[in-house]
């Protein structure tokens, strides 16, 4: 069965690209350009994307998947000294929660299907999401730990890893392993940061292509 998947907040193109390739619809939006040529992207607002009267190829389109990728900064538990309650930045969290729970209620009136990704943080306290499942790159095959939360609603069957290299990986630097936290200043480091890894993106496709 062919799906129509939305993939929003994403420049990369690396989990609509693992659609496509399973020979699914799928457009991902963000307000930057896509990095991968492969498939159709939207640069633009994401919101313009759920729009019920939104128009592509001069014709309604009905999502059957939607993930997203909410900007984490200011919603993850690695950003508390500066967005936590009583910190200088607490009111970027609280804006960021209330802007993540309108997406959040968006994409449900527009499809059943809805899973948001980001790390550990205050999607569930503060902006109403689900309880996550919380994955990590290790289970997919990379040697690498970033604990990421799968926020999705009941329909959305919960992710199984497919190939878990954990003792493998421990076996590393912890700077090696967890290379994502360890990454040095730079103009891209939040966009370096940003990217999924490869892995989960295929078993995003491979498991919920059905749905």
């Amino acid at each position: 069965m062919t799906m129509n998947v939305l993939i929003g907040c994403e420049f990369s193109g690396i989990v609509r690209d693992a659609f496509l390739k399973r020979g699914h619809f799928a457009m991902s939006c963000d307000f930057l350009p896509s990095e991968s040529p492969e498939g159709l992207h939207y640069r633009g607002n994401v919101l313009d994307v759920l729009n019920p009267e939104f128009l592509l190829n001069n014709g309604k389109i009905k999502w059957d998947l939607i993930i997203m990728h909410p900007d984490c900064t200011a919603l993850c538990n690695a950003g508390n000294k500066h967005y936590a309650e009583g910190s200088p930045l607490y009111y970027e969290r609280v804006a960021a929660a209330r802007w993540t729970a309108i997406l959040w209620s968006k994409c449900r009136h527009v499809c059943k299907n809805v899973v948001f990704e980001n790390p550990p943080g205050v999607l569930t306290s503060m902006a109403g999401l689900p309880l996550p499942q919380f994955v990590q790159p290790y289970e997919f095959g990379h040697m690498q730990q970033k604990r990421t939360g799968l926020y999705k609603t009941a329909s959305v069957p919960d992710l199984v890893q497919t190939n878990n290299v954990y003792r493998e990986m421990m076996r590393l630097p912890v700077r090696v392993r967890e290379a994502v936290f360890y990454m040095g200043p730079s103009a891209d480091r939040w966009k370096d940061r940003a990217r999924t890894f490869t892995g989960i993106g295929d078993a995003f496709a491979e498991q919920w292509g059905n749905l």
